[in-house]
């Protein structure tokens, strides 16, 4: 009897051992398997913020493109001889606007106008030059 006995505490030892053992061993494999799932972990966070900053980038690149169209036409070359260099074509009429001064109080506004009196003109005469303005016609 006492051999069986013995028997079974040294089975459950051994059991017990194995247990350990096999604990142990997991340990060891589990962990750099975590210390690999946290560096994916970050490396995942990494590519998804360089692909939105790609999105962004080729969004601006995109503008960039444009604006260099832009530069490259006919049409903003004809705006920048208009406004930089007074030039027309053939046919236009230039305009130019006069700035009012800018008014601060009610004395600076009495001073402007008794200086600059404004010309009156009747309706008639400005409905014809307005259509010469426009049309070349009176």
């Amino acid at each position: 009897m006492q051999s069986k006995s013995k028997w079974w505490k040294n089975f459950w030892k051994s059991q017990l051992l194995l247990l350990i053992a096999l604990l142990v061993i997991l340990a060891c494999l589990l962990w750099p398997l975590s210390a690999n799932l946290q560096k994916r972990s970050q490396l995942d966070k990494e590519v998804a913020q360089l692909k939105a900053e790609l999105t962004r980038n080729e969004a601006q690149n995109s503008d960039f493109k444009k604006m260099i169209a832009y530069l490259e036409s006919d049409q903003f070359v004809e705006e920048q001889a208009k406004l930089n260099l007074n030039l027309k074509k053939d046919g236009e009429k230039v305009v130019s606007i006069k700035e009012l001064p800018v008014v601060e109080s009610q004395q600076d506004l009495a001073e402007t106008v008794m200086t600059e009196p404004a010309p009156v003109f009747s309706p008639r005469v400005r409905l014809n030059l307005w259509l010469d303005y426009f049309f070349g016609q009176s």
